[in-house]
């Protein structure tokens, strides 16, 4: 594991190895309408918590993890679980990638979504393992008006929390992983010495997954009936 002292704590790749295993999960409802669950990597195991984060005690560090689409899907909300320190200042912005699948052993390839400060909500869930509090993200593309629509298929996603802070440090925590996933999680930091996609297991010798959960319907989002004839002509797909 990699340590480097800045700030106010020494930041580290990762928070280590937890024999924890009797942390009450909490369920908090994220305000779903009308999204049905597309993809569940699982809730928090807390084996280990992975540093992703922009800012902060850390420039940057970045995570990704793949899900699969057996339709056309558009995606509406992300919600994943950290842990904090509790010098970390939350803006209230995360991002979310989306890269290239290019097989099971490859690391994640081109952008194909990259939304940066996007405003998010996040829960306070308790204390974790490590002693820090741990949270519920949530963005909520669909409010933004931010969804989006992806054909069939597997793609990573990166979701990172933003601080506008210097100190604090964010730690994506790992998961079971869903059955059909097909890789385990990626990695890379400047900051730690890792400037290229890193599969967990070379960083920390152990294939884990990340816990988030993709919410979102099947096809092209709908498109409202703005002239209220009470059927789908030009006014509507043009306005």
């Amino acid at each position: 594991m990699l340590f480097r002292s800045a700030n106010t704590e020494t930041t580290r790749d990762a928070l280590g190895i937890s024999n924890e295993s009797l942390v009450t999960i909490k369920t908090n409802n994220p305000g779903i309408i009308n999204s049905d669950l597309i993809w569940d990597n699982g809730d928090p195991d807390w084996v280990n918590g992975l540093c992703v984060q922009r800012g902060g005690a850390v420039t940057w560090a970045d995570g990704a993890d793949d899900f699969t689409l057996t339709e056309e899907t558009t995606i509406e909300m992300a919600v994943w679980t950290t842990v904090d320190t509790v010098d970390t200042y939350w803006s209230g912005i995360d991002d979310l990638v989306v890269y290239e699948f290019t097989g099971a052993g490859s690391p994640p390839g081109a952008e194909i979504i990259n939304l940066q400060d996007v405003p998010n909500t996040r829960v306070d869930m308790g204390i974790s393992p490590w002693g820090y509090p741990y949270y519920e993200y949530t963005i909520d593309l669909l409010a933004e008006g931010l969804e989006f629509t992806l054909p069939a298929g597997t793609y990573f996603i990166m979701l990172r929390p933003v601080s506008t802070g210097t100190t604090g440090q964010s730690y994506w925590t790992t998961a079971p992983g869903d059955p059909g996933s097909q890789s385990e999680f990626y990695w890379r930091s400047d900051y730690f010495g890792v400037p290229n996609w890193s599969p967990a297991t070379t960083q920390w010798g152990v294939a884990y997954d990340a816990s988030f959960k993709l919410y979102g319907s099947i096809g092209q989002p709908a498109i409202p009936d703005l002239d209220c004839y009470g059927d789908l002509n030009w006014i509507d797909v043009t306005s």
